[in-house]
This record gives structure tokens, sequence and C-alpha cells, in this order.
């Protein structure tokens, strides 16, 4: 029996009898046993090995008997779906997967591709093989394990593996002047790691070497905005070159000022709280503080973050999408909350940062309960949750610095 083994994205286990996947397996214990035999296939496994990457002390009082369950459960599996064949053996104090099996797969290809191409010297020949190395790259490896110590190294040393691949690929399509080939790669890696800024960088190049200015400003200030939301980052010094070289390329001075107006627009929009860009809050504390104690009022500053209620990888499709719509549920209640006068920004990713005054008798610690009980009557999915910290803050030490 040959069998050819997916495991970037999900895990995919092909022969000529069919398909066996995640959704046919049904069982996450069964998929992470099966997984964890196909990354060691060539060496027996010991039973106390298995036991250990597969339960804790507290989860199974009996690992023995019950890696013994999963095993045949496994084979009556294959049994049914396949018709017979028998994939794990039974070895002394061990299992180890059938020898007279021949077993392709993606990531042990995926690693030799990436291998061939670092040690050719022709250019062609290494297009070629990084190009392969790129498409059997369909996503993180076994992302629904990401939870698993050893499934989440190997997770980490792919992508790493993965992006320095692309990279390089890029550099040789720059170096040839395949700017087509160029703009369809980063933006297939940008959509598997839309954080990483060098990407961004080679797929506003590829715009710009085919004289789409415009789509390459627009693109690098969608880029910057993400990064900075998300990571709380400044553009490096490769971003700055890229956006001088789009001014010197390009006359849309237009979508310059575009740019800049659609900022403004997304501050006070003449009722409630200022709902303002970080740079803007943190340029207006000085003032906003000296305001306060000219009046009278208390101020007070308050972090607030997100954290996810469900088990997801940092920086995954899903964490991200889920803390954009938390932000959004967030925004919308500080804005409700929040006096006019009082102002809020987006700190990072998953953090807002306000700043308020209270008049006498009343408690900012009531305004942070008021905040929290809006976001969580309108934060219905519970994908997320908020936790702040408070402040309060120092008028008469603040003017003496002044």
């Amino acid at each position: 029996m040959n069998l050819e083994v997916h495991m970037f994205d999900r895990l995919e286990i092909i022969s000529r009898r069919g398909v066996l996947d995640e959704d046919t397996i049904r069982s996450e214990m069964e998929t992470k046993l099966l997984t964890y035999f196909f990354c060691h296939h060539k060496r027996n496994i010991s039973i106390q090995e298995l036991s250990e990457v597969l339960w804790t002390e507290e989860q199974s009082s009996n690992p023995i008997g019950a890696l013994k369950n999963l095993i045949y459960r496994i084979r009556n599996l294959i049994k049914e779906e396949w018709g017979g064949g028998t994939l794990i053996l039974t070895g002394k104090g061990a299992y180890y997967l059938n020898p007279e099996i021949t077993i392709k797969m993606d990531i042990d290809k995926f690693e030799s591709c990436c291998r061939k191409a670092y040690m050719s010297q022709g250019t062609e020949e290494k297009i070629e093989l990084y190009s392969q190395a790129a498409a059997l790259y369909k996503g993180r490896f076994m992302p629904r394990l990401s939870g698993e110590y050893w499934a989440s190294s190997l997770s980490t040393y792919y992508h790493s593996l993965y992006l320095d691949t692309v990279k390089e690929l890029m550099r040789l399509y720059d170096k040839v002047g395949d700017y087509e080939a160029m703009l369809a790669l980063s933006s297939k890696a940008m959509e598997l790691d839309y954080l990483d800024e060098e990407l961004h960088c080679y797929f506003i190049q590829a715009l710009l070497m085919q004289n789409k200015e415009k789509l390459a400003m627009e693109h690098y200030h969608r880029a910057l905005n993400l990064l900075y939301d998300n990571l709380g980052i400044m553009p490096s010094q490769n971003m700055c070159q890229i956006h001088d070289q789009i001014k010197s390329e390009s006359q849309e001075n237009e979508l310059e000022l575009k740019f800049i107006l659609n900022e403004l627009n997304r501050g006070d929009n003449g009722t409630g709280a200022l709902f303002c860009e970080y740079r803007f809050f943190k340029s207006s504390y000085s003032q906003e503080v000296k305001k306060a104690n000219r009046y009278g009022k208390e101020i007070y500053v308050a972090l607030i973050t997100l954290c996810s209620n469900i088990n997801v990888m940092d920086n995954s499709k899903t964490y991200i999408s889920n803390m954009e719509e938390g932000m959004t549920i967030l925004e919308f209640v500080l804005k409700n909350i929040l006096r006019k006068g009082d102002m809020a920004a987006r700190y990072s990713g998953n953090q807002s940062i306000i700043m308020f005054t209270i008049r006498q008798h009343e408690s900012s610690q009531k305004v942070m309960e008021m905040i929290q009980e809006r976001f969580d009557s309108a934060n219905r999915k519970r994908k997320v949750s908020i936790y702040y910290t408070l402040e309060a803050i120092n008028i008469r030490e603040q003017s003496c610095v002044e």
C-alpha cells in the first residue's frame, strides 16, 4: 500500500482506496496520534513516549490502556474505510508504522525542495525548486493541534522556512524581472501571514515595477495601518524608502491628501468622545491635562485589553478576525459611554486607551464598570472578553513637570 500524507493546513491521508481526513476521522485524539506517527514514521515509538505525548498524568489514570484502545479504533477506522491493511504494528514495548507501506509526506517534500534549491547554483533551477516548495505549503502545520508543544514547534519551524523560501523566490523574480509572478506570490504569502512587513514591501515593489503607482500607494497605507494597529510598530527604513520611491514615481498627490483627510475624519464627529489615532492621543495628552486642571476636574487614563475566549493561535486569521470584531464593538461602546471632551485611541491590535474626566461625586470605577457591562451585552458571540487597568493622573505633578 502507498500513502500520500498532507499535514499543511490539515491532515489528509490519501491511498488508491480513498482519502482519510480530519472530518472522516472525527476524533482529535486519533488525529493527534496519527500525526505523531507520520512525523516519526522511520522509527519505533515507545508506549511511554506516546502516552506522554497524548496525555498528562491528570488526564488519564491508565494511559497504556487508553493508548491500546486508541490504536484499536484507528485500525478499525482504516478497515471500515479502506477494507483492510494494517497501518500500525505492535512491537516490544512500542508501536510503529508498517515498513511495507510507502509513505510520501508533503512536509518531507517541502524540506527537500528547499534544501535542493538552496544548494543549486542555477537561477532557473532555484526558481523551479523554490516554486515547488511554496506550492506545497497550503497553510500552517496542523493548526488544530497548535496547543500541543511538539506540533507548535514544528509549525513555527515550517512557517519560518516557508517565509525564507518565498522571500528568496521573490528576490529571484526581481533579478529576472518577472514581476507578475512576484505579485502573485507575495499576494498568496500575505494570505498566510499578513503581519510580515517584508511581504508587503515585495507586493508594493511588484506593483511599482508594473507602473501601478496608485495601487502601490493604496496598499502602502493599508499595510501601514495594519501593522501599526496589530503590532504597534512604525514603518521600517525599508518601508519608508518604498514610500519615497512611490512618491518619486507618482504624481498622485490627490491620493496622499485623500488618505490624510480620511485619517482626520476618523476623529471627532461632533458627539461623544473623540476617537482618534494614538499619535494624536499622545500629542494631545498634556493639553487635556492642563484643561482638566483649569476646570477642576479629575482625569483618568485606562487601558482596555481584549483577550481570546477560544483556543486559537495568536496572529492566525481567526484570532485577528475575532479581535477586529471585538475592537469594533469596543469602539462603539466607548463612543456611546464617554462624554464629549473625553478621548479614546486604538493602541494596538487588541487594546484601546481612553482618557476621561469626572466631576464631583462621580466614580471612575463606575465608568469602567459601565463600559464592561455594555461590552458584555453587545458581545453576543463571546469569542473575546475585556479587562482593564485604570490610573488617576496627578494633575499637580503634571503641572510641576511642565
